[in-house]
């Protein structure tokens, strides 16, 4: 089994009698402009020359519709069965010589000696490659920002079912708005930002301690941002070749071999071969030279106009509609809120003021935000309206970095949480399950018990019960920006 890195979260894999690549993103950017794959790509040849396209679950970054628009349509494409059925029927209509809706938990054999299973975790999945009693598990984005829960359910069933691990990939960076785009008095925005790196970075070191590969390897974090007051970001990242160290210093027993890797990179025969042509110019993961020159314009929905200028009254309208739509949960915990929201791609008088009194809400136009507003939220007005009408739009916001949260008063942060929240629209599980409900039954078969994991820890949470341990990953203390609260929340140990 060999594997070529290609890019983000893009694996070549090879085996004698198969030629397998998972979440190709090779094309463009992701989210409204905003994610841009870093580094590039090197050879797109080998995702053209596979047979099997495995898609783990339909965030852009691993369904990534030009990239799959792009492909030889002589492929299998295989996808997760989730409980919402409408990304496959897309992937359906792209054309590929099969496509397979992979049930959670069943083998498929791709060839006589090369097998694959989806494990799905809400709407992510972990995928498991065999040949000839080799294995390989990449878990992409579906564990290391769970809650330590699941981390523990999963590990647990997949070694059970895989006692032996050859490879593990897995994701160790972040990728969501929050906390990095909330910006709060007496938060320190970098300092914070490289603390999340570290927790997700000691999730990845504990998911590798549980899973006990004899290989593991970070990945699926090849992402940048290019709006200019967001590139920050970009240097808070944890440098992967010190994650070894890391692991060393405090998971140290039983170290599997952990390996870095660059796009262009392999592992033939559990050895790796250093054959990125980036590699040369790479200097301890500094990377903003290279950045530089692959990105030399900035690109994001940051800084682009609007095609065509939206209506500032249908904004505010379609606003107004969501915000009373019986499904929207969060406007019942705003009593007496006021905030703003400030839409950079309009022209002048590109405003629109929120106040929230009893959970109802009053939308109005303005020129400026008024002076008694919780939060002030910046965005661009098409990835708003996209937020509020498409089922998965939101993904923008949330994913993609594409809102920067200004909290005015420290005492309002989970109230400015829910404002920000408030601008999202997703599908309803309960909804959808009323019109599918054999899809549903179907899938809560196949989930139960991360289902029942969940529905504990929502109780824990409701109760007061929770240990720290069961604590969301969108603690408010991330945005007060109390280093020492997250550091025993999380355990996270000082470093460097």
């Amino acid at each position: 089994m060999n594997i070529t890195y290609v890019g983000h979260a893009c694996l070549y894999v090879e085996t004698h009698d198969a030629r397998i690549v998972f979440d190709p993103w090779l094309d463009g950017p992701a989210y409204a402009n905003q994610w841009n794959i870093f580094p590039k790509p090197v050879d797109r040849g080998t995702v053209d020359h596979s047979q099997f396209v495995l898609i783990s679950h339909g965030h852009e970054d691993h369904l990534h519709e030009p990239t799959l628009r792009g492909l030889p349509k002589d492929k299998a494409l295989y996808y997760p069965y989730y409980w919402h059925g409408g990304t496959f029927s897309f992937l359906r209509e792209l054309g590929f010589r099969q496509t397979v809706e992979a049930k959670s938990g069943k083998t498929y054999q791709l060839s006589p000696s090369t097998s694959a299973t989806f494990i799905v975790n809400g709407q992510d999945s972990i995928v498991i490659i065999e040949r000839d009693g080799r294995v390989l598990v990449n878990c992409n984005d579906a564990l290391h920002s769970s809650d330590l829960s699941l981390i523990d359910l999963y590990t647990d069933r997949i070694k059970r079912r895989w006692p032996k691990i050859d490879l593990v990939f897995c994701g160790f960076g972040g990728a969501s708005y929050f906390p990095n785009t909330f910006h709060c008095p007496n938060k320190d925005d970098i300092v914070i930002g490289r603390l999340r790196e570290q927790f997700y970075v000691h999730n990845f070191c504990r998911i590798i301690e549980r899973l006990d590969p004899e290989i593991a390897v970070p990945f699926a974090a090849d992402f940048a941002l290019l709006a200019p007051h967001q590139k920050w970001i970009n240097a808070v990242r944890f440098p992967r070749e010190e994650i070894p160290e890391y692991y060393n210093m405090h998971f140290g027993k039983n170290s599997p071999r952990i390996m870095v890797m660059y796009p262009g990179d392999k592992i033939v025969a559990k050895e790796l071969l250093q054959s990125s042509s980036y590699r040369p110019g790479i200097a301890n993961g500094h990377l903003a030279d290279l950045l530089r020159a692959q990105y030399p314009a900035e690109v994001s929905a940051f800084c682009t106009r609007a095609s065509k200028p939206l209506s500032l009254d249908l904004v505010a309208a379609t606003l107004k509609q969501h915000f009373d739509h019986p499904g929207t949960l969060r406007a019942r915990y705003l009593h007496d809120v006021r905030f703003a929201i400030h839409l950079l791609d309009m022209d002048a008088e590109s405003w629109i003021n929120v106040h929230f009194k009893a959970g109802k809400a009053a939308v109005t136009r303005g020129t400026a935000a008024p002076s008694d507003v919780i939060a002030i939220i910046e965005t661009m007005g098409d990835v708003l309206m996209s937020s509020l009408t498409s089922d998965w739009g939101a993904d923008s916001l949330v994913i993609g970095y594409a809102c920067e949260i200004k909290i005015l008063d420290a005492k309002y942060v989970r109230e400015a949480h829910y404002c920000a929240e408030l601008l999202t629209r997703y599908p309803s599980p309960v909804a959808y399950a009323l019109r599918h409900p054999i899809r549903a039954v179907r899938y809560l078969i196949q989930s139960n018990s991360a289902v029942r994991v969940r529905l504990e820890n929502i109780l824990k949470r409701l109760t007061k019960t929770a240990p720290w341990h069961s604590l969301p990953i969108s603690s408010d203390a991330w945005l007060v920006g109390d280093e020492k609260a997250i550091r025993e929340n999380y355990s996270l140990p000082r470093f460097r």
